[in-house]
Formats: C-alpha cells, structure tokens, sequence
C-alpha cells in the first residue's frame, strides 16, 4: 500500500497550476504533472485516484482563490458603487497577475471543455451574484442610471472590462501579425490592468444618471485632452499650421 505524504497532494496542485498555464486542461497528462512535481504516480493515484478528479480539484481551487480576492476589503465600504469598483478593481488584478492561467482557462473555455464548462456552471453564479446585487443597490441608491437591467449593465461591465484582457494579443497577431500597422505594443496593451481600469472609468460614467455629472477621472482625461488641444492649436478656427 502506498503511504500518504502530507505534502505530495500540494506538490501535484502546485504543478498543476503551472502546467495549465502552459498547456490548458487538454495538454496536460498524468506524467507530465508527476514529473513536475517531483512525485511518483502511486502517489497521484493515492491523493486524486483519476486524472479527471485532479484536474477538477484544480479548476475548484483556481476559482476559490479568484473569488477570495476579488471580495476581499468589500464589506468594509458603505457606498454600494464603491463596492462595485472594488470587486471590478481586483478582478482586473487578479486576471493581470494571472494573465497566463485566466488566457488557458478562457481559451479552453471558449474550445468548450467540458471540466471548464462544469467549473463555470457550478462556480461563476457566486461572483455574478455579488455583481448582480451591487449594480442593483447602486441602481436603487440613485448612483447608477435604472433605465436599463441590472443584467444589461452586468453584460456591459464583462464585454468592455475583462473580454479585451483575454484576446487582444491573438486579435491583433492575425489583424497586423508584423506589427507594421498596428505596432508591437499594441499587442498587449489591451490586456493591461491599467488600460482595464480607464475603460471602467469612461464605462461607468456612461452608466451614471442623467445631470449627476461626470465621475472625476473623467473630468482629468478632458482636462488633459483640453490642455494638449490648445498647446497644439488643434480645434481652434484658425486653420493654418500651429507655429505659422
């Protein structure tokens, strides 16, 4: 009989973090996760018994780690709209610090693999909920516009916000594969955190009640754009070239 070891399921785990991020759910193999991990199968068999509970195992773990981060602070605000930008705020660093795990799982979920698709069906109703009902009491507090669903908004939060950090680079790789068009960086500049957090910003402003005025980071990018509109004489009605 094969004795347990306290730490070898971990071990397994841990590799197999890591080879999802390199090869999603369908790459790996039983061997490649021992041989990562530095543990024999008799072990793998003992702790997971098939490849399918591990790698299930593995998909429940990734999404609780998600979880617990994106909620992590939330109870601590009052403002339910506070509340919101906070979950949508870690959510965009934890996919931007995990870029390479969240761009395996999507892309298998999108291939429709059916250990994704059972993680997202038992486990992405928890996060939704949390958004659902913020977006809600946002609605209700008369801080977000409640002419549209709070679905709607939920749908338009997830398109704009998080679709972009997953498939920009493969977007752009077959629009300007060389990069002479669009430039190298523009490659990854969609699936940045930073780039994420100014389409929230522009995105929600959209989504305020009418005459609540625009929420302050937009306020800066037009004073911004003001700013560089009249050192460079654009816009002005005198057509001739700036410096002429």
């Amino acid at each position: 009989m094969v004795r347990p070891s306290k730490n070898c399921d971990r071990l397994l785990l841990d590799a197999g973090i890591e080879l999802l991020k390199e090869k999603g759910i369908t790459g790996i193999s039983v061997r490649q996760i021992c041989d990562r991990a530095g543990v024999n199968l008799g072990m793998f068999t003992y702790h997971f018994r098939t490849k399918e509970n591990f790698l299930r195992q593995l998909l429940t773990q990734a999404y609780d780690e998600f979880f617990r981060h994106i909620v992590t602070g939330v109870q601590d605000v009052d403002n339910p709209l506070e509340r919101l930008l906070t979950v949508l705020d870690q959510a965009v660093d934890y996919i931007d610090s995990n870029r390479e795990l969240a761009r395996a799982l999507f892309k298998d979920g999108v291939r429709g693999t059916p250990l994704v698709a059972e993680m997202v069906s038992n486990n992405f109703p928890r996060h939704l909920k949390v958004i659902f009902e913020l977006v809600r009491d946002s609605q209700k507090a008369g801080i977000l516009r409640d002419d549209l669903s709070p679905v709607q908004i939920m749908v338009t939060l997830g398109s704009t916000l998080f679709l972009p950090m997953f498939w920009s680079r493969e977007l752009f790789d077959c629009l300007d594969p060389e990069g002479n068009f669009l430039g190298i960086e523009a490659r990854d500049e969609l699936n940045s955190a930073k780039v994420a957090r100014a389409r929230l910003g522009i995105l929600l402003n959209g989504l305020r009640p009418r005459g609540s005025g625009p929420l302050s980071v937009i306020k800066r990018f037009s004073s911004g754009v003001s700013e560089l509109a009249d050192r460079f004489g654009l816009f002005a009605d005198d057509p001739r070239p700036h410096g002429k």
